[in-house]
């Protein structure tokens, strides 16, 4: 197998009012768990631009893959995960932190929103890290409680995956879709100054554009 980039550009129209609304709840989360300490317990950890992100999910709301399953590797407060479903996508979320975890699942439910968060580690059971494309340094992958057990889904069964890889970690996530994910597959990953980027896994057959 291999992966694609795909040159999707991001649709210019602004969130809708739910989604706004679901953001500006992020922000003010966000500041309540900074506040209790959380760099102290987390000190990698930063949100994503997520007018940026909102653009690329809302362009491949308008394609074929609306209304598939969504999973966001990582989900920490649902913000992605959460305008995921309110553009149509069968939403989940994976994230280690037990507190986020919670807190994200509360969010969501007091904005109506359909998203299955579950408390566990995103790297599927059994996968191996390729020596050359580990960072013990931030540690972003690693072994936990069985997440998909927990979904009752594999990782195959997801037709987009959105991740905030730290750059060190960029090709291992990479390696993970690649191993993991099923063929067509889109990975979308947001990578601070260099913006979002679409991936998707092929067998090399033709396919049409987005």
């Amino acid at each position: 197998m291999a992966l694609e980039e795909l040159g999707v550009t991001p649709d210019p129209a602004p969130p809708s009012a739910r989604v706004v609304r679901l953001l500006a709840d992020v922000d003010a989360r966000f500041d309540g768990l900074l506040a209790g300490g959380l760099h102290t317990r987390l000190p990698n950890f930063a949100p994503a631009d997520y007018g940026q992100v909102h653009g690329v999910l809302a362009a491949l709301a308008r394609t074929s893959v609306r209304g598939e399953r969504f999973l966001e590797w990582g989900s920490a407060l649902g913000a992605v995960a959460g305008m995921a479903a309110a553009l149509g996508f069968r939403s989940c979320g994976i994230e280690l932190d037990a507190e986020m975890a919670e807190t994200s699942r509360e969010l969501l439910a007091a904005h109506g929103l359909d998203v299955e968060i579950v408390q566990g580690s995103f790297m599927p059971e059994g996968h191996e890290i390729p020596a050359d494309l580990d960072d013990p340094d931030t540690a972003t992958l690693r072994p936990g409680v069985a997440a998909y057990d927990l979904l009752g889904r594999d990782l195959d069964e997801f037709a987009v995956i959105y991740a905030y890889p730290w750059p060190d970690m960029r090709e291992a996530f990479l390696d993970m879709f690649d191993t993991h994910a099923a063929d067509g597959a889109l990975l979308v990953t947001f990578e601070g100054r260099d913006g979002c980027h679409v991936h998707r896994r092929t067998d090399g057959a033709a396919r049409d554009p987005l």
